[in-house]
C-alpha cells in the first residue's frame, strides 16, 4: 500500500444487518475505509473491478457466491485484494495466500487484530519480494508456516508432521525471529511462493 493512501474494504453478505455491524467494527477498530456494502456475487465482482480495494470481507452465504470462480476472477484481473472469508466451515480456499478464514467463534477484537496485522505486513512482504532476501528458513519451518497458513492449530500441526507440540512452538518462535513477525496471522497472509523463496 502506498504511503498516505487509506486502505479500503468492501463488505459482502446477503445480510444488511451483518454488513452494518461489520462497518461499525471496521471503522472503530482499524484505519480502513469501508468503500461499499454489496449483497450478491455480481455486485462483489463489480466492486472489486471498479474499486480494487485492499480488503474484501466476504460472507460465504452471499447469494450466488462461488468462491473458486470469484478467486479466479480476481486472479485474471490482477487483484491483490485480501479476502477475509466468513463461514461456519473450514474452506479449501484458506490454503490460498490471499484468503483468511474466520468463523462465528471469531470475536471483534480478534478480527481487528487480523486486519491490522495483515495491513501492516504488506510492507514487510514488499521488502522480501524486492530484495529477494534469504532468511535461512529451514524446510521444516517452511512446512510449519504453510500449515499455519492453512489455519491449523499447533496441535494439528504436531499431528500432521508427527512431531511434538513443543517442537512446533519452537519452530514458530524461530520463524517469527527470522522474519521479524509477531503474529501467526502475518504468516497466514504470506503465500507459498514467498515462503519457498526465503527458505533454504
Amino acid at each position: 500500500m502506498s504511503s498516505g493512501k487509506i486502505p479500503r474494504m468492501v463488505l459482502a453478505s446477503g445480510s444488511r444487518l451483518l454488513t452494518q455491524g461489520m462497518r461499525k467494527i471496521i471503522e472503530s477498530g482499524t484505519s480502513l475505509e469501508v468503500a461499499a456494502e454489496v449483497f450478491n456475487s455480481r455486485e462483489v465482482k463489480r466492486s472489486l473491478d471498479t474499486m480494487r480495494p485492499e480488503f474484501l470481507f466476504l460472507d460465504n452465504r452471499t447469494p450466488n457466491l462461488d468462491i473458486n470462480k470469484l478467486l479466479d476472477f480476481m486472479s485474471k484481473k490482477g487483484l491483490e485484494t485480501k479476502v477475509i472469508l466468513f463461514g461456519d466451515e473450514h474452506s479449501p480456499a484458506s490454503s490460498l495466500s490471499n484468503v483468511i478464514c474466520i468463523n462465528k467463534e471469531t470475536d471483534s477484537s480478534e478480527l481487528i487484530r487480523i486486519i491490522n496485522s495483515t495491513d501492516k505486513i504488506a510492507l514487510t512482504k514488499t521488502a522480501i519480494d524486492h530484495n529477494g532476501e534469504k532468511h535461512n528458513i529451514t524446510r521444516m519451518e517452511r512446512r510449519v508456516a504453510e500449515l499455519i497458513e492453512e489455519g491449523l492449530t499447533n496441535r494439528e500441526i504436531s499431528y500432521r508432521l508427527s512431531i511434538r507440540e513443543k517442537t512446533v512452538k519452537a519452530h514458530i518462535t524461530s520463524i517469527f525471529k527470522k522474519l521479524g513477525f509477531r503474529s501467526r496471522y502475518q504468516l497466514m497472509v504470506m503465500n507459498g511462493r514467498q515462503l519457498r523463496r526465503i527458505a533454504r
